[in-house]
């Protein structure tokens, strides 16, 4: 995703040229002369000097010598790459006549040792990623396609195979003028689609979403969108919340970090070889190895992570290192096959296909980046090693310039599908699009892309190494570059003072929004409502008894769709957020009467703590303290078969264990949770039902002379209820849900017979005879589409307080 070039001197060693057909130009190209430390090299008209998406740049060594880079934005396949011998992929070298703008012909002749030739079909295996990353987001229902995984790998195979080559020669690296035209490179594209998500931020979505896309927007500028997603994997209160039209960057975050930490560490390890005195085999092989080293403890890094936290280690950068090491170590090795023509054939195929089949036979957002990873990973190393001898089979395929070409906006696409996907279920209000409603996103986000890119090029003024050609294919946001220090300045540009004033727009624009709108709601933050006015916001007293708790229609509602989102039942409450869902440590929140001798237990996760406000205060009433055991995401249960491939459900499981052992030992009079699961979850159930797992905890309790009580669960709806009240007004019909739809019948009362349970059903605070509703008495009842406000939970207590009171223990 970024623009690339090189124009810089080589060392004696690179300077060979490209074989190319019998007078094969690129169209359009015109040689331009260009000052370098004795060489000479053709330029690139403009339209050629255009990044791939994600590409980032490679600032060369003083001296002039030149380094690729590549990401998921990657260069052109038009750069050069070795095929057999013992060279690997590098950048065309500077002595090189200017290539044509058009695509070279797919060879499938057999090269020579250490030839070098473009190798467009890893361009178009670029192009293939980026589709399915796309169409598995738009039609795919949640699945991975692993393109993403092939993004890392080809940058790997180009960024850190050029490194390899660039330090074993001893060739330096410096590392301010690197990362400043790496971001040079990297951060227009970025910036001007981050812009569109602001504007459309403010335009399209609930103002409840504001703060998220903001925080969003500044980690997707600092390159830590990942960590950012990994932090919120393991808060289950914002797993329903909307899709952040920035959530997609955490990808390139991962890439942006490997491509200025590898590129150091191997700068560093490199310095201390050459002053050692090691000749260039020993350096080579010193680096290889310690790249094999990082890349085998990433890899079994990530086999523990996905094991202990997988839902944090999908984002963590270091278990998804081993994918791009091991294109680095590829293109070493590549540098030494040679292959049978029907070998490569078949195994170009082979490749392709276990690309194509990942989504479908591997439950990627589940298990990656663990081994299943590898299946793409494979793949993605079996297709480029089937074009080391020339292009055949599935590579001449994927090398057909139109492929090749659409593979060059691999990195400007990956940013603008995901926003222009998210904003278009914004706007029509539905969760999923159609064969030809996506289709119209993915051909608009083409569209933008080529668009971005145009902008971009002439926003920010090329430098010397952004006026060549990009070479090879990547993925994300790195690029091919070569600086020279001794290279010509470009001509300032007419106007240099628009240009600046442009660029200094958009980027305090994209900075300042988010910033400022963060600052609004950290100086304004929402403190809750602990002292109600019931005459104007009786909440659920209306539906209890609405002659004497009548709705006034010109109160306030409370609170606004805004504070809402914050108002969390037990926010700031120690131990009463065990948010952790590996951990296993028993952790106690003390609610009701503190001094009170009698004791009862809540147990369960967000939904046996949609009703603590309401049982604190009724428990104060009755001089009885309360026992909060809450664990997000992790009901009161008792399996019958410990899982075996899931952490976080092992974990709850062990953890249900430690906390009823803990309240049967501890004299507890009974306990209370949460007794059903919405129907939908099931496709055979209507309503909600009783699930067989909860039943088994109850029993477990019951046996052990603990009294069970069991709250209906409130009312799910299938989309964001708040966000439905901000768009339309809290009268609206589209915020109402059909209750027998929503509920069904009584599921509860009959699920166990024991004289120690006691089912609750609350579901006339939430639905009339007909409806149930998002706003209640001029109170919002939801944070989101199932989690009660705390507002509500206390409008609750008459209705709990009136069904406990038949129970004798109580």
């Amino acid at each position: 995703m970024a623009h690339r070039a090189r124009a810089a001197a080589r060392d004696a060693a690179d300077r060979v040229h490209v074989p190319r057909p019998a007078g094969a130009q690129r169209p359009g190209a015109r040689r331009v002369p260009v000052r370098s430390r004795g060489a000479a090299q053709g330029r690139l008209p403009r339209a050629d000097r255009a990044e791939r998406p994600g590409a980032r740049r490679g600032l060369g060594h003083g001296t002039g010598s030149a380094i690729v880079e590549w990401s998921i934005a990657a260069p052109s396949s038009r750069a050069p790459i070795p095929l057999g011998g013992r060279q690997v992929p590098s950048a065309r070298p500077l002595t090189s006549p200017a290539p044509s703008s058009a695509p070279e012909p797919a060879t499938d002749r057999a090269t020579t040792p250490g030839e070098r030739v473009y190798r467009h079909d890893v361009e178009g295996l670029r192009a293939v990623a980026i589709l399915l990353v796309a169409g598995y987001h738009v039609w795919g229902g949640g699945r991975v396609s692993g393109g993403v995984d092939v993004f890392l790998l080809i940058s790997g195979f180009f960024v850190g195979g050029g490194l390899l080559r660039r330090f074993s020669q001893g060739r330096g690296l410096q590392p301010g003028p690197y990362l400043a035209r790496l971001a040079r490179r990297l951060y227009p594209p970025l910036v001007l689609t981050l812009l569109a998500v602001v504007v459309g931020t403010l335009t399209l979505l609930p103002q409840s979403e504001w703060s998220g896309v903001s925080g969003g927007v500044l980690a997707s500028l600092t390159y830590t969108e990942n960590w950012r997603m990994a932090l919120e994997g393991q808060a289950y209160a914002a797993a329903d919340q909307m899709a952040s039209p920035v959530q997609h960057i955490w990808s390139l975050s991962v890439q942006g970090q490997l491509f200025v930490v590898l590129p150091l560490l191997m700068l560093g390890a490199a310095t201390l070889l050459r002053r050692l005195g090691a000749d260039e085999a020993r350096r080579r092989r010193v680096l290889v190895r310690g790249v094999a080293v990082i890349a085998v403890a990433s890899f079994v890094y990530a086999l523990v992570g996905v094991r202990v936290a997988q839902d944090v280690a999908y984002f963590d950068t270091f278990a998804r290192a081993w994918e791009y090491l091991v294109g680095a170590l590829l293109a070493v090795v590549l540098a030494r096959v040679s292959l049978p023509r029907v070998a490569a054939v078949a195994l170009g195929v082979v490749g392709l296909g276990m690309i194509l089949a990942t989504g479908v036979v591997v439950d990627a957002r589940a298990t990656f980046p663990g081994p299943e990873t590898l299946l793409p990973i494979l793949g993605a190393a079996a297709f480029i090693t089937a074009g080391a001898s020339g292009i055949h089979g599935a590579g001449r395929l994927l090398a057909w310039r139109p492929v090749a070409v659409a593979g060059g906006y691999a990195y400007e696409f990956y940013l603008w599908h995901w926003v222009v996907l998210v904003f278009a279920l914004a706007a029509t209000g539905r969760e999923h699009l159609g064969w030809l409603a996506g289709s119209v996103v993915l051909i608009a986000s083409g569209v933008i892309a080529v668009a971005s890119r145009w902008v971009t090029t002439r926003l920010v003024p090329s430098s010397p190494s952004t006026r060549t050609t990009s070479t090879a294919p990547v993925e994300a946001p790195a690029t091919v570059a070569a600086d020279d220090a001794d290279a010509v300045a470009p001509s300032a540009p007419r106007r240099p003072w628009a240009r600046t004033v442009t660029a200094a727009t958009v980027l305090v624009l994209t900075v300042g929004t988010p910033v400022g709108w963060l600052s609004h709601r950290a100086a304004n933050p929402w403190t809750g409502i602990t002292d109600l006015d019931l005459q104007a916001n009786p909440g659920a007293l209306t539906l209890l008894d609405p002659g004497r708790w009548p709705t006034d229609p010109d109160a306030e509602l409370v609170p606004g769709p805004l504070e809402a989102a914050g108002d969390w039942p037990l926010e700031g409450r120690e131990n009463c957020e065990q948010t952790n869902q590996v951990d296993t440590d028993v952790k106690v929140c003390v609610l009701g009467d503190p001094d009170a001798q009698r004791s009862v237990a809540l147990i369960g996760g967000s939904h046996s703590a949609n009703f603590a406000l309401a049982l604190d205060a009724v428990a104060r009433e009755a001089s009885t303290r309360v026992d909060a055991y809450i664990k997000q995401g992790c009901p009161l249960l008792l399996r019958e078969h410990q899982p075996s491939d899931d952490r976080s459900d092992a974990s709850c499981t062990d953890w249900n264990v430690a906390v009823m052992e803990q309240v049967v030992q501890s004299g507890t009079v009974g306990v209370v949770t949460t007794g059903t699961r919405p129907g939908f979850e099931r496709e055979d159930v209507d309503g909600d039902y009783v699930p067989a797992d909860y039943v088994r905890a109850w029993e477990h309790l019951m046996s052990s002379g603990v009294p069970v009580i069991a709250i209906r669960d409130t009312p799910w709806f299938r989309d964001d209820a708040r966000a439905c009240v901000e768009r339309n007004g809290a009268d609206s019909d589209q915020c109402r849900g059909d209750r027998a739809t929503m509920l069904g019948g009584d599921v509860l009362t009959d699920a166990v017979e024991d004289d120690l349970f006691t089912a609750v059903d609350l579901s006339d605070a939430f639905c009339d005879e007909g409806q149930c509703h998002a706003v209640v008495g001029n109170v919002m009842v939801y944070i989101d589409s199932n989690h009660i406000t705390a507002t509500y939970q206390r409008t609750l207590a008459p209705a709990l307080a009136a069904a406990l009171g038949p129970v004798s223990w109580w």
